[in-house]
């Protein structure tokens, strides 16, 4: 029989996606896996909440899934279950089938506060993010390439966006901020195209590498300067400000589709957070909290929120869910 393959992935950015098409990648050209015997799943925190709520049931395609009886390997890339609890679940069952390849700092930290940092296969890097952080588990163990500078240059790139780290990669704000967005727009977070086209970068020379980035930034910049236009307009008219965060200034906005620091870009001068909030499915409310400048590093959105609302999420933009009740409370107080 052969054996089965589950990819959890974070669906909603280019880290979560291109980390999964490595991985997968990685199965199919280097292990020879079958494609059919892998399974990819896109999920976030408030999902894989819900999924451990139901006893690790799902449906995924139609299909009934329980994720600790139906594969015989899982790997997570790029999100967690924020309860610790049900990551030692999956390791109790699967050992050293499960593996966990991240970079957000709250729940890494809490896996090396209960000794499963060394247990559970994967590699957990703070400093990179998860597409670069996967890469060195497949195909760079020993970090030699990334030492010499000979990871693939595009991975660099979007890794020191996601991973907040474009000043110690030597790389300019803007432009990895544009070439991310070029490749959302191009390759529409789409596990299987960036599969399609993730050997192309891992096997590439820099040159080649370097036109593609230059490519994504070219789709990028016309994208990112009509968001900037429409992300001042949606603050000056709908921002709620007066919030604060921990004592910070900040400015809180609804809003119904994904959104990033950046919205808050116009703002920056006057607010050192801002948070998004919308409802999910369940009726909770979802929040989002930034650092309106990605060069502040005096506080830790994802500790924060992981602290104080069982949130989670990188030093400069994290996530959690809240009962309506909790939510309240923080309109009527004005402090989150």
């Amino acid at each position: 029989m052969n054996k089965k393959y589950l990819i959890i992935y974070h669906f909603e950015d280019n880290d979560g996606c291109c980390s999964a098409a490595i991985m997968k990648y990685y199965l199919t050209h280097e292990l020879n896996v079958d494609e059919k015997d892998i399974t990819l799943f896109g999920a976030n925190y408030a999902i894989l909440a819900q999924i451990y709520k139901d006893n690790f049931n799902f449906v995924h395609n139609g299909k009934d899934i329980n994720l600790l009886n139906d594969f015989n390997h899982i790997i997570m890339t790029d999100v967690s279950f924020n309860d610790f609890n049900a990551m030692k679940e999956i390791y109790e069952v699967y050992g050293s089938n499960f593996t966990w390849v991240d970079h957000h700092t709250p729940i890494i930290n809490e896996s090396v506060r209960q000794k499963y940092d060394v247990k559970i296969n994967g590699v957990r890097d703070t400093n990179r993010s998860a597409l670069l952080n996967m890469y060195k588990y497949c195909y760079d163990p020993l970090d030699i390439k990334y030492v010499n500078g000979d990871a693939p240059y595009l991975l660099r790139i979007l890794s020191a966006w996601d991973s907040f780290t474009f000043e110690n990669e030597g790389i300019d704000f803007e432009y990895a901020r544009k070439v991310n967005m070029g490749f959302t727009k191009w390759y529409n977070l789409d596990v299987d195209i960036w599969y399609s086209n993730i050997g192309n970068f891992i096997l590439g020379t820099p040159e080649f590498n370097k036109s593609y980035a230059d490519e994504g930034y070219k789709i990028g910049k016309e994208e990112a300067d009509a968001y900037d236009e429409r992300n001042e307009k949606i603050i000056k008219n709908f921002g709620m400000p007066g919030f604060t965060v921990n004592g910070r200034p900040a400015i809180l906005l609804f809003m119904s589709e994904g959104t990033s620091s950046l919205i808050f870009k116009s703002v920056m001068d006057k607010y050192k957070n801002g948070i998004c909030a919308k409802t999910n499915p369940s009726g909770n409310i979802v929040i989002s909290l930034y650092n309106t400048d990605r060069n502040d590093h005096s506080f830790h959105c994802g500790t924060y929120l992981h602290d104080k609302y069982g949130g989670g999420g990188h030093e400069g933009a994290a996530g959690a869910t809240l009962s309506c009740e909790t939510f309240i409370n923080i309109i009527k107080t004005k402090q989150i």
